[in-house]
């Protein structure tokens, strides 16, 4: 179990309105994930600690179907949002997973 984990909270909601916030939060997901997948000292993504990037290709960098759910869940619970596996799977990257995310954010409120 991870940091992210045990201390994740839903993003308020004036932060929920940009774009650039939800994405940022979502490559913070995809990194942490890939890094726990990755051997000890190493990170699985190869990038600086800034984060995932936007057109990082989660399948390519690592990502497998468990993570993909694992990801789900971390994406309800930080965002308070119905997002499902096949959006991650349709959308494949950081970009285009948050920007499923901020779509159910407007939907939803």
């Amino acid at each position: 179990m991870t940091n992210t984990d045990e201390v994740s909270q839903p993003v308020a909601s004036d932060e929920q309105t940009d774009p650039r916030t939800v994405e940022e939060r979502v490559a913070a997901l995809f990194d942490d994930l890939l890094a726990e997948r990755a051997p000890a000292g190493g990170a699985a993504t190869g990038f600086p600690a800034t984060g995932f990037p936007a057109a990082g290709d989660f399948f390519e960098r690592g990502g497998n179907s468990m993570l993909a759910a694992r990801l789900v869940a971390r994406l309800r619970r930080e965002f308070d949002v119905k997002v499902s596996i096949r959006d991650v799977f349709r959308g494949r990257t950081v970009a285009a997973v948050a920007q499923a995310v901020h779509d159910r954010l407007g939907a939803e409120r």
